[in-house]
């Protein structure tokens, strides 16, 4: 029995050596690495010829071994980085099999989408360009295929996001006019309801400055109200959404907005107090005592 092994082996190291060596250099890309592939895993099989029980398996079984040859081979060149199965994470950038593109090819009966690694960004014009050369050559017609760059991609969704951006940016600015409008109206209604009572302090030498300065901080703390009760609003979403996003992803994720942030929306809103409240106030400022004292 172990003669008969030795004697298939033997026939087949020698009937598919060229195919031995073309599966060792489609891994490592080295004439001579993968002639020393081949004679490891050839040396290898020998020791382990007890454990093939079915000569029909042999193929397999030697490719098996000529594969992690390559592999032990590629690890001590410091070409492939062993990583320890604790250390993986699902849905990480390791969840990915790497394989020559024939042997991919000969699994899945075709290949159609190629990704191309270009070493210095500054040429992806030129390279996009050549490959669409290359390409119209083989298909004279570029019907048949289509090269997209990343950058083209990565300028394409940037695009998307600055319009989204300025959709929101148009969408609050006209919330913030309305809000302005209503902040406005309402001090025009005070103005209105306290005509005496500003009479009454210009009479007794109330300046124009001292009540325009009254109604302008009456509107801004109005306002400022509005923009407190906004940022606790937003904060509470911000906890809230935090705690959706984590039980749906079932990943951590902090949602929160920024001091930076906050700040900048209390001085928008304390901003557009100020600036709607300018008229009313300048309105009441420039009343005139004796018609405001026989306002009724």
């Amino acid at each position: 029995m172990a003669k008969k092994r030795e004697a298939l082996l033997t026939d087949y190291f020698t009937r598919e050596q060229a195919r031995f060596y073309r599966l060792a250099y489609s891994y490592l890309k080295n004439r001579e690495e993968a002639l020393d592939a081949v004679q490891t895993a050839v040396c290898r099989a020998w020791e382990r010829q007890d454990i093939l029980r079915d000569p029909s398996a042999l193929h397999t079984w030697f490719c098996r071994i000529l594969v992690n040859a390559c592999t032990d081979l590629l690890r001590q060149r410091g070409r492939v980085t062993y990583v320890p199965l604790e250390d993986l994470e699902e849905g990480g950038s390791d969840d990915c099999l790497y394989l020559p593109y024939t042997t991919a090819e000969r699994i899945t009966g075709e290949t159609s989408t190629y990704t191309i690694t270009m070493k210095d960004e500054n040429y992806i014009d030129e390279s996009v360009a050549a490959l669409e050369a290359a390409l119209y050559a083989v298909f004279a017609s570029d019907d048949y295929y289509t090269v997209t760059s990343m950058s083209e991609m990565l300028e394409t969704m940037t695009s998307m996001i600055n319009l989204l951006v300025g959709v929101l940016a148009g969408i609050a600015a006209i919330s913030l006019v309305v809000g302005g409008i209503g902040i406005m109206n309402i001090m025009l209604v005070s103005v209105t309801e306290r005509t005496r009572e500003i009479g009454i302090r210009k009479s007794l030498g109330a300046k124009e400055r001292y009540i325009m300065q009254q109604f302008v901080i009456e509107a801004a703390a109005t306002s400022a109200l509005g923009g407190i009760i906004g940022i606790l609003l937003g904060d509470g979403l911000s906890i809230l959404a935090t705690q959706v996003v984590e039980r749906l992803m079932e990943e951590s994720l902090t949602i929160s907005p920024t001091l930076a942030a906050v700040a900048l929306a209390f001085g928008i809103s304390v901003g557009i107090g100020i600036f709607f409240g300018y008229l009313p106030a300048k309105k009441a400022a420039q009343l005139n005592p004796i018609d405001a004292l026989h306002y009724d």
